[in-house]
């Protein structure tokens, strides 16, 4: 498997260039797992010891479920029927995961791992203040250790804020221009706006793109002056303007890398929490757990589903 991102795009022409870039992501760990420094894939036909080997490594089901559905995509790509019994053995192992998953998350209830790690909003601005407290004052960055400390603080904020998976990883920042729709579609954008000190996040390239297109949603706007300041930092480090920066301050961070920065952004504030993004998209969905629970209560009484209730309410 010579060119496995030319193979997805011709078997795949719909993927969007963020999937491209995961299923090469989790091919580049796998082989680092497996230690393999080629791309011959024959350790993938051994499934059992494929399964084995990623339930030793990973605690989540999920994160084991994902990298056996990159593992498929890998085997379809290259021929789906010579492939179909090892397929079939990898596609029955993830609908097992997946049922067991949908169990917990059909219970609203958090896991063990979620109840350990589930910070409070109290605990959130703790981690907050100790991220701020490690940047520069009046945020004068003159070294690669002062930004990286800007750049954490402003992972933590943004992500929070916003709640989104990873796509941070594929973000730019500038001001916002007259015309965003001459932005290009492949990058995320954190845009400024001098004019009313406005913020605001477009995503273009993430999950759902296919389904929801671009969206843009607003930021606090008491975040403007601190993102300004970043912005002018960045830049002087990165010509291109990407919002994360890996540690040498030069390239742009992957989406895993992301991962890996925001789960340790805790150490040292006195929250032993790891952090995680997912885990950051519960709590943030479950701020609004008790109006959901209410509305159930009220469907339930009128006798019909949640789904049905909420095309009963009008405005």
């Amino acid at each position: 498997m010579d060119d496995f991102a030319g193979l997805l795009k011709e078997k795949k022409p719909n993927l969007s260039e963020m999937s491209v870039k995961v299923y090469l992501s989790c091919w580049s760990s796998l082989k680092k797992l497996f230690e393999r420094e080629n791309n011959d894939i024959d350790f993938l036909l051994d499934t059992k010891n494929v399964i084995k080997t990623l339930e030793g490594k990973y605690d989540k089901l999920n994160s084991i479920k994902l990298k056996l559905a990159c593992v498929v995509v890998i085997l379809k790509t290259l021929d789906a029927e010579k492939y179909a019994d090892e397929i079939k053995e990898y596609n029955d192992t993830i609908d097992s995961m997946a049922s067991k998953i949908n169990r917990v998350v059909s219970m609203n209830k958090k896991t063990e791992s979620q109840k350990e790690n589930w910070t409070s909003q109290e605990e959130m601005e703790t981690i907050e203040n100790h991220l701020l407290s490690l940047v520069p004052k009046n945020f004068v960055i003159k070294t690669n250790q002062q930004m990286i400390a800007f750049r954490n603080y402003i992972l933590f904020v943004l992500q929070n804020f916003l709640g989104t998976r990873n796509d941070l990883a594929q973000s730019k920042i500038m001001y916002r221009p007259k015309d965003i729709e001459s932005l290009d579609k492949e990058h995320n954008y954190i845009l400024l706006q001098k004019k009313g000190k406005k913020v605001s996040y477009l995503m273009n390239n993430y999950k759902n793109e296919k389904k929801l297109g671009s969206i843009e949603s607003d930021i606090d706007s008491k975040y403007y002056d601190v993102l300004s300041k970043y912005m002018k930092s960045v830049l002087e480090f990165n010509s291109d303007g990407y919002l994360m920066l890996n540690d040498n301050m030069r390239t742009p961070m992957t989406n895993n890398r992301l991962g890996v920065i925001y789960s340790g952004l805790a150490e040292g504030s006195g929250v032993n929490k790891k952090l995680s993004t997912t885990l950051t998209r519960h709590i943030n969905a479950s701020k609004g757990l008790d109006e959901v629970e209410q509305l159930k209560a009220e469907a339930k009484k009128m006798g019909h589903s949640l789904a049905m209730h909420i095309k009963y309410m009008k405005e």
